[in-house]
């Protein structure tokens, strides 16, 4: 990512946001990997990428796919329900910097669970079963109904979002 996708984001979550017509946004993962990555040359961009960093309230839903690095930790941190099939992996690459990601996960996982995947996520990735027992993904389903599992989901949080609002 650069601070074009940081500024790409960011706009888009404020759009989001200022929608009085939308409940709940849902985000999917259509690729062999899930993640935000870093900069060109190394490093992270300054500025947030999540959505309650960027001061959307509404529901998210994330629909996981492939594996899962550690760039795209601050959406899953920050997401409301995360649906995924069982063969999805979570992990960290080999540098010091990507880490540091694992925080964004400490609302959704326990302590002891962030430093092993933290310290080894490179070379033992977390599985999606893991995942699910830990709190961190709410439905575990076959990857044939994922979409439609995703979708009905989403529009249960939209409307529930909609009545309560």
């Amino acid at each position: 990512i650069d601070d074009r996708f940081v500024d790409e984001i960011t706009s888009a979550w404020t759009e989001l946001a200022g929608n009085s017509a939308l409940g709940a946004v849902g985000l999917r993962s259509t690729g062999p990997s899930f993640s935000v990555g870093t900069q060109p040359g190394g490093g992270h961009v300054d500025g947030p990428i999540g959505p309650k960093s960027c001061r959307i309230w509404l529901p998210v839903l994330v629909e996981l796919q492939g594996d899962v690095a550690a760039g795209a930790f601050e959406l899953l941190g920050q997401a409301d329900v995360i649906i995924s099939p069982s063969d999805v992996l979570l992990t960290v690459p080999a540098d010091p910097t990507s880490r540091l990601d694992v925080q964004y996960l400490r609302p959704r996982l326990p302590e002891p669970e962030l430093r092993r995947l933290a310290l080894l996520g490179a070379a033992q990735p977390m599985t999606a079963e893991r995942a699910a027992q830990l709190g961190l993904i709410d439905a575990i389903v076959p990857r044939r109904d994922l979409r439609d599992r995703a979708t009905r989901a989403l529009m249960q949080l939209a409307v529930k979002s909609q009545r309560e609002s």
